[in-house]
């Protein structure tokens, strides 16, 4: 072989051990991530567990559990439950205009906390007063049901009156659709 092609040989082959000593440490990295070694996540005291994320701020909602919400059916003016929860990305970006459509009407939102819901037959009777059929779209694809077989899909918003489920969404909205639900369904600025 001449020094050309023995030059390019080892230049290869360097390269070659470089590329196993990157994989041999991502590796390893993973290795250690996965075994727990690496977590980012930090561990929480009871305080800080009470407001698991910052940006979820619900404490100007008002808070119910399951019994608290069945209660509201009751009313006889339409009154706004929200089951979400904090660790849900799309209810962090959608609590600024729960909060600031509850502010421009002058109505209350009803906040339950789906992880703080226990699963009892008290939950079961809110699930079956969610009668109202919905489409949802899972994974690309639309599904039928009532609000109460998608309990668990955050962020859901329901309005009830009179004893009944009267309309409900879920997912994110903009202000101007949420506004436009709360309208349809009786959450008006009081003039």
């Amino acid at each position: 072989m001449d020094k050309e092609k023995l030059g390019y040989y080892e230049i290869l082959n360097k390269i070659f051990a470089c590329l196993i000593i990157i994989i041999a440490l991502l590796a390893m990295n993973l290795i250690y991530n996965v075994a727990g070694g690496g977590s980012t996540t930090k561990s929480t005291t009871d305080e800080e567990s009470t407001s698991e994320n910052a940006n979820y701020d619900t404490s100007d909602l008002n808070q119910v559990d399951a019994a608290g919400a069945i209660k509201l059916f009751d009313s006889e003016d339409p009154q706004v439950i929200l089951f979400g929860r904090p660790d849900c990305g799309v209810c962090v970006s959608f609590l600024p205009i729960i909060k600031e459509a509850q502010e421009d009407l002058g109505f209350v939102t009803n906040y339950v906390d789906i992880n703080e819901v226990e699963q009892d037959d008290t939950l079961n009777e809110l699930l079956d007063m969610m009668d109202v059929k919905t489409t949802v779209n899972l994974n690309g694809e639309d599904e039928k049901g009532t609000f109460g077989e998608f309990y668990g899909l955050t962020p859901t918003v329901i309005i009830v009156k009179d004893g009944k489920m009267k309309a409900g969404i879920v997912g994110y909205k903009s202000y101007d659709d949420y506004v436009k639900f709360l309208n349809d369904n009786g959450i008006k600025a009081a003039k």
